[in-house]
């Protein structure tokens, strides 16, 4: 669904924009460029204008979660400053950050660190662009929106016939807890198409210089799979398979905190922003706290109640506001 920005200076943002033919480009450039609008309200100028200190205040405000990502925007500045000068905009013909676009230690300065235990839905889906295989990207993504079991077991025994395109429901199978179904997004349904049509998995996030870079996936109907490989198990991932891929996107995206509780607790908190900004509450309260544990599949005290202590440890109005600006 196409969201409407609120630039600074909406024609030439528009103009820049407009030129990119591709509909996620100007999404994503269209965003970057969004969140810089507060800063050229109070220098009253466009960005396109930003001395080079001024264009750090800019890249501090992107408060990226990973180097990949702040590279991005980086990219998205350059680009719209160069477009600036090409058209007349910018007063003189330097562009000030051009010389650091392969510059890693300028980059890795503005990582935000007061964000060190948990990522937002949007920073997710930044660092999803920079995931080669689908059978990565999904594994994360599964978490994030309430897909765990006992060792990951609902990650594991999720199949092609668990999904309901139409209605975005998923149906699960923890093996400790039984069967249950679930609602995500339209966006999880669609990674989940494209991990099961993968056939192939290349080694090291693309990058590989092995002599054998991409291994054969296994043909079976699971989601997450395993290489080919000769074992009697038919490819059906194991619990390490899980680990494995989030302990590698974070080592490859440079995001220390990413593990799968890690990411699974931040699925959490954006499910209580989300439900508290759609009826208008202020604070976290226990009809919040447990529509959140339902959709993760928390286990209750006694099969009774939810240890509310334990939750709002990390899902709490700080780090709702912290992460999304109620």
């Amino acid at each position: 669904m196409k969201r409407d920005f609120l630039h600074y200076n909406m024609e030439d943002k528009a103009s820049f924009i407009g030129h990119y033919d591709n509909k996620e480009t100007q999404e994503s450039y269209g965003y970057v460029l969004e969140k810089v609008k507060g800063l050229e309200e109070f220098f009253k100028k466009d960005l396109y204008d930003f001395s080079f200190e001024q264009i750090e205040e800019a890249m501090h405000k992107l408060s990226p979660s990973s180097l990949p990502v702040a590279r991005m925007n980086g990219a998205v500045l350059t680009s719209y400053i160069s477009w600036a000068i090409d058209n007349n905009k910018r007063v003189g013909n330097i562009n000030p950050i051009k010389s650091k676009i392969n510059t890693t230690d300028w980059y890795r300065k503005f990582i935000d660190p007061s964000k060190k235990n948990y990522i937002t839905l949007e920073e997710l889906e930044k660092n999803e662009k920079f995931i080669t295989n689908y059978q990565d990207k999904i594994v994360p993504r599964l978490l994030f929106e309430g897909v765990g079991g006992i060792f990951a077991s609902e990650i594991l025994n999720l199949t092609d016939k668990d999904y309901r395109e139409e209605s975005n429901k998923l149906r699960l199978n923890d093996e400790r807890k039984g069967e249950r179904y679930i609602t995500v997004s339209e966006g999880c349904i669609n990674m989940i198409k494209k991990a099961l049509d993968e056939t192939d998995y290349h080694k090291s996030n693309g990058e590989s210089e092995s002599r054998n870079p991409v291994l054969r996936l296994v043909e079976n109907n699971f989601v997450v799979k395993t290489a080919s490989t000769n074992d009697k198990s038919e490819g059906k991932a194991d619990r390490h398979t899980v680990y494995r891929r989030i302990s590698s996107i974070a080592e490859w995206l440079e995001i220390p905190f990413f593990t799968t509780k890690s990411v699974q607790r931040s699925g959490m908190i954006y499910m209580a922003y989300k439900l508290m900004k759609e009826r208008n509450k202020e604070d976290v309260d226990r009809e919040v706290l447990n529509e959140v544990a339902e959709q993760f599949n928390v286990t209750k005290i006694n099969n009774e109640r939810y240890n509310y202590s334990l939750l709002e440890e990390y899902i709490n109005t700080e780090n709702i506001n912290k992460l999304y600006e109620i």
